[in-house]
């Protein structure tokens, strides 16, 4: 086990940047959540940052429990603002990855089960090594399925921005209508 001592440099400095990206993509769907209006919203705007918990398979359950309501949302607010860009909201994509990158986390599990698992089963932990290939190859499907996510997402947070500026627009205009009058 290496100690504390034993982390150069360019560790703490690699650590730095991965934590800033988490951090940064967090920021991406937590502003997202907040520009969908309360009445469409299916899940607070906070509930976002639990992502950032790094605990393996609790993240992509928390992924499920999420994203999905934030898609729902769009779907919402783009049906009742009749938006044929982006109707799904994401829904897919969010299923997509979400659901790859929960697979490659269990295939990861199957590959490194806990010892009591190698204990009690060793005559079968040959057949582990699939799992492994496998779940590496599904985390890479996944980050490359969340980087798409990451743009839909920035695109549905623009046009629920300029939904929620035109309605405030046409708010103003119709007190001022209603002042004038």
């Amino acid at each position: 086990m290496p100690s504390w001592t034993s982390f150069s440099v360019a560790d703490v400095i690699v650590f730095v940047i991965i934590c800033g990206v988490d951090v940064f993509c967090a920021w991406i769907f937590w502003s997202a959540a907040v520009m969908v209006p309360k009445a469409y919203q299916m899940r607070r705007p906070w509930m976002i940052w639990l992502l950032l918990i790094p605990i393996p398979l609790l993240n992509d359950l928390l992924s499920f429990i999420v994203l999905i309501p934030l898609a729902r949302s769009y779907q919402r607010l783009f049906q009742a603002h009749n938006i044929t860009r982006n109707r799904q909201g994401g829904f897919r994509t969010v299923i997509f990855t979400c659901t790859v990158s929960l697979l490659g986390d269990l295939l990861g599990f199957l590959a490194h089960p806990p010892v009591v698992l190698k204990h009690f089963f060793p005559t079968v932990m040959w057949f582990l090594a699939l799992p492994s290939a496998a779940g590496q190859v599904l985390r890479e499907v996944a980050g490359v399925a969340s980087l798409a996510l990451l743009f839909i997402v920035w695109d549905m947070r623009k046009q629920a921005y300029h939904i929620r500026m035109f309605r405030t627009t046409k708010d103003t205009i119709a007190a001022l209508h209603a002042l004038q009058g």
